[in-house]
């Protein structure tokens, strides 16, 4: 993985979040495609290669910090908000309907 967040208004963030990776080449316009960019930078675009380990970059990162920050409080808080699982019997239905079915 070598970016994963919000990519703004015309991948704005992506992009800003990229060109501060020493290395890395500015995008060539204003028009060109992020995307296109993107693969060419990290080296996954036909034929390119990169000097610079963008998944190495992530891992890194204050994104990626920020990401798993916000990952274990939605896990927490999903957790802390569920509901005891309680059943009153321990099958779903009696021995005689469960013998009925079955045979």
């Amino acid at each position: 993985m070598v970016y994963f967040g919000d990519l703004g208004e015309k991948s704005h963030f992506l992009l800003e979040y990229l060109e501060a990776i020493p290395g890395t080449p500015s995008m060539p316009n204003a028009r060109y495609n992020p995307a296109t960019y993107m693969l060419e930078v990290i080296g996954a675009g036909a034929g390119e290669e990169s000097l610079v380990d963008y998944a190495h970059e992530y891992r890194e990162s204050k994104l990626r910090l920020q990401n798993e920050e916000r990952i274990d409080a939605l896990v927490k808080r999903n957790l802390d908000e569920r509901p005891e699982i309680h059943f009153e019997h321990d099958y779903a239905s009696g021995f005689g309907t469960q013998l009925e079915l079955l045979t």
